[in-house]
């Protein structure tokens, strides 16, 4: 019985390894608007890959995903 649940934790450890790795390197994207019609349509998913770009520059025909920051102007 003990070895079960060690070989369980395992696992699942091994697991929360994997997918935190995974999360570094990709991450999945809905595409918000019509900007990119008819290439990507609204509600569109994307998975990108956060590591290539950090390896080489991006190319022809790429799609680049920018993230949205809002900016909050405080009250003077």
């Amino acid at each position: 019985m003990r070895d079960k649940i060690k070989e369980w934790l395992k696992i699942i450890i091994a697991a929360i390894v994997i997918a935190g790795a995974v999360s570094i390197f990709v991450q999945p994207v809905l595409v918000d608007g019509s900007s990119m019609f008819p290439t990507l349509k609204d509600k569109d998913y994307l998975i990108v890959n956060k590591l290539m770009y950090k390896l080489d520059e991006p190319e022809r025909e790429d799609i680049i995903v920018a993230e949205i920051i809002e900016i909050v102007q405080l009250e003077q």
